[in-house]
């Protein structure tokens, strides 16, 4: 931002320069022209020839060589050749070097006041701000999400009613697990440009996970209001059929599912709902679709479901008492692009490890982004002291172990050692 007014500044001098040159050159050309008429022997050459003349007119006079009426008459017409002549010639008196000076501190007022109205109702200066904020953080090697969010909040207190700074924000929530702020970061948003569909449908996708992924009268009066709105709507299909799904459900699923799968334009999405559909109509006993065209068959690869069975434990070294909030989060993430959102996420108690579950696509957090959507998932473990899913310092956690989706054997982590 300090930037921007430097340069405003910077302009605003150098108009100001501009406006002082042609009066500063102003005061050469006063005495240039001056000297001229200092200079000018056009007016006493004229008064020289009229006096030899006249000298010349006298004599003949005398000499009787004209009368007195003739005399008087061509003395006459010779002082009015003279005036003539004199008259024409006479230039303006020049003003002062310094006429006009006043205008100088007036126009330069109105040009600089003029910029930074224009700016401040014309531009966006808030925009420009954020934007400094995210390339200062993206050259800073060790920012991490906190760092993000933490700047992002300041702005967020500082310029509440700028959509761009809610719409910065819903991500960052969202990838943290941080639910119910993405939930906020939404109703921010449609305070600011309206109840759209997709912020609906968004909204009720975060508060289905803030809610431990049950779908609550609140989330489903916002998914009626955004199927009010736009009856295809993907995202509020795909939710739907997730929680259609985990209440085993499955017709519900692969219908939903199947609009979803219509609706959106992103190919990895339009996969990971046709994955769920097949895994669908396969724990359902339904009957499969019938295939329209080769693009809609099911590889050899895809044969085998996409699923990871894992067990979790505790280590020695892990204390005992880790408080009444304290929960598991068991989470597996696509490797090739680590700061997406987790691919599947479990959540439970530490009281319940040792426990053995399995990690499928109805643990994705969103439906583009799935088990079945990756070929290899880095699979760890986290305890959170406060419950929450962003990793914070001190939390115990175990390490990584990358597998396939398909085919891989049970994965065995143990929670063993604290995040620094």
């Amino acid at each position: 931002m300090m930037d921007l007014w430097i340069g405003l500044v910077a302009l605003s001098v150098l108009a100001s320069l501009f406006m002082l040159l042609p009066l500063w050159r102003s005061r050469q050309t006063a005495d240039a022209l001056a000297q001229a008429d200092r200079d000018d022997d056009y007016v006493r050459e004229n008064t020289r020839i009229y006096r030899q003349r006249l000298a010349a007119l006298t004599g003949e006079y005398a000499d009787g060589m004209l009368d007195q009426p003739t005399f008087e008459a061509e003395r006459a017409e010779l002082s009015r050749q003279l005036l003539g002549d004199v008259e024409g010639h006479r230039r303006a008196p020049l003003g002062s070097a310094r006429q006009g000076l006043w205008a100088i501190p007036v126009v330069a007022v109105l040009v600089i006041g003029g910029g930074l109205w224009s700016y401040q109702r014309y531009g966006n200066s808030d925009d420009l701000a954020l934007y400094e904020t995210a390339q200062h953080l993206k050259a800073d090697p060790a920012a991490d999400a906190a760092d993000y969010i933490a700047a992002f909040e300041a702005h967020a207190r500082q310029q509440p009613d700028n959509p761009d700074v809610w719409q910065t924000l819903f991500p960052l929530y969202r990838d943290q697990g941080r639910f119910l702020q993405a939930a906020h970061s939404l109703d921010e948003l449609m305070r600011l440009k309206g109840r759209q569909p997709e912020l609906l449908a968004l909204a009720a996708q975060m508060q289905y996970f803030a809610d431990d992924q049950t779908l609550t009268d609140h989330s489903r009066a916002l998914l009626d209001d955004a199927l009010a709105a736009d009856a295809g709507n993907a995202t509020a299909h795909s939710l739907l059929g997730l929680a259609a799904f985990r209440q085993g459900q499955y017709a519900g699923a692969v219908e939903h599912w199947q609009i979803a799968a219509a609706g959106f334009r992103n190919e990895s999405s339009v996969r990971a709902m046709q994955e769920g559909i097949r895994i669908a109509r396969q724990k359902g006993g339904l009957s499969a679709a019938p295939k329209a065209d080769a693009s809609d068959s099911v590889s050899p690869g895809d044969a085998v479901a996409a699923q990871v069975q894992v067990s979790a434990s505790l280590g020695a070294r892990v204390p005992k008492a880790l408080g009444r909030k304290a929960m598991v989060f068991i989470v597996a993430r696509d490797p090739a692009r680590p700061d997406a959102p987790p691919l599947a996420v479990v959540r439970r108690p530490v009281s319940a490890l040792p426990v053995t579950l399995t990690l499928d696509d109805s643990k994705a957090m969103a439906p583009s982004f799935t088990l079945s959507s990756a070929d290899r998932v880095s699979i760890s473990a986290r305890i959170s002291r406060t419950g929450t899913a962003r990793p914070a310092p001190g939390d115990w956690v175990s390490h990584a172990q990358t597998v396939t989706v398909r085919g891989s054997g049970p994965v065995t982590l143990v929670i063993d050692h604290a995040r620094p």
